[in-house]
């Protein structure tokens, strides 16, 4: 019993924690998946709230995986020195830990789905994943964020660089991308891949308003501005948000809208605005939000929230057919989820998120307010 003692209290937040990661980051995270977790249980007839359909709502959690995505990535970036943002060495060590936080575990996922011959997945399905030519099932969003992968070095020379110097010019600099990418992406992106549901220009919107608020945030730390009287203000901002979102869900617009909904088709662009508000807010606010964000449980799944998300289907499956209980088969579905996932995360991603295969180019250790600085692994 004191060793199964002992291994619990390794995963305790606080035991994962590296002392770089922002807390109530970790707790977004745990939020945007379990908003999928809730939807894909909800297809399988596995429904928390009794009689509630939560479908659809794991969209929602994706663009806040998106949007949080983005935050994390852009931070880092503003609290290097200037002239790193131009080195060879500061995107050979990018590229190197994008590719290790993702595509690893990725394959494993890739080919046990293929191997379980019941789920129509095959190895020709594999390659095509791992090559970025497809996305199906859930899968579609690591082609998504990867693609604001390549984006990224052209954000951060074109706008953060620019914006360094200038801030309005780096704002002009924003401006003129976001037409640019709106009329670039779209011919390249049906070249890529026919499918629409893959391409990154229907979330563009998500991405650049994460970085947005990510740049923000760097601001205020590097001109070490007192936000405190406004304190306030951010904490009412940040639940206006969450509620918001919550009266968007499609489970809380059908039965109070009759099946109408409020975003009247504008979905994505409504929650580009509500999750960078919510992520930038809750940072600067009074602390009700963050403390709620800070809870063992939310940061913990938010640790493994990649594992959750790319194991979560193939073990929704494997329950399918089981003639149990809905009740008894929701609590075997999350037991080994749980089980697995920490596994995953434990095995896999955290041994391949401490692997340093190059001595990181000066500044990459930058921080950003004392110890607390960004984890740069807020992945699907």
């Amino acid at each position: 019993m004191s060793f199964i003692f002992r291994s619990l209290q390794r995963l305790h937040p606080k035991h994962l924690s590296t002392g770089r990661e922002i807390p109530s980051l970790d707790g977004i995270r745990g939020v945007a998946v379990l908003l999928v977790l809730v939807d894909h249980m909800s297809d399988a007839g596995l429904r928390i709230i009794g009689g509630v359909d939560m479908n659809r709502a794991g969209r929602f959690g994706v663009m806040l995986f998106f949007s949080l995505s983005a935050f994390l990535l852009t931070l880092p970036f503003w609290m290097r020195p200037k002239e790193t943002l131009v080195q060879w060495r500061t995107w050979r060590d990018y590229t190197l830990r994008r590719f290790l936080r993702i595509f690893p575990l990725y394959a494993v996922v890739l080919i046990v789905t293929a191997w379980n011959a019941g789920d129509g997945f095959n190895t020709s399905d594999v390659w095509r994943h791992l090559l970025l030519l497809d996305g199906k099932r859930h899968f579609w969003t690591i082609l998504v964020e990867v693609k604001y992968y390549l984006m990224l070095p052209v954000i951060v020379i074109g706008i953060i660089w620019t914006g360094r110097q200038r801030w309005w010019l780096g704002l002009l600099m924003l401006i003129a991308g976001w037409f640019a990418f709106k009329a670039v992406l779209p011919p390249m992106e049906k070249a890529w891949t026919p499918n629409e549901q893959l391409w990154l220009h229907r979330y563009l919107e998500v991405f650049l308003l994460g970085s947005v608020a990510g740049s923000a945030h760097a601001v205020v730390i590097r001109k070490n501005w007192n936000l405190h009287r406004a304190a306030w203000v951010f904490e009412a901002l940040a639940w206006i948000s969450v509620f918001t979102a919550i009266l968007l869900l499609p489970a809380v617009s059908d039965v109070h809208l009759g099946g109408k909904r409020l975003t009247g088709g504008k979905s994505t662009e409504i929650f580009a605005v509500l999750w960078s508000v919510l992520i930038f807010c809750q940072l600067h606010g009074a602390g009700l939000l963050r403390r709620l964000l800070e809870s063992m449980f939310l940061r913990y799944l938010g640790f493994i929230s990649f594992s959750v998300y790319l194991w979560h289907r193939l073990i929704l499956n494997e329950l399918k057919g089981l003639m149990i209980a809905p009740p008894l088969k929701m609590a075997l579905f999350l037991l080994g989820l749980l089980v697995v996932a920490s596994a995953s995360y434990l095995a896999i991603e955290r041994p391949l998120s401490r692997l340093r295969l190059f001595k990181a180019a000066p500044g990459a250790r930058s921080n950003l307010s004392g110890s607390e600085t960004a984890r740069n692994e807020s992945d699907l």
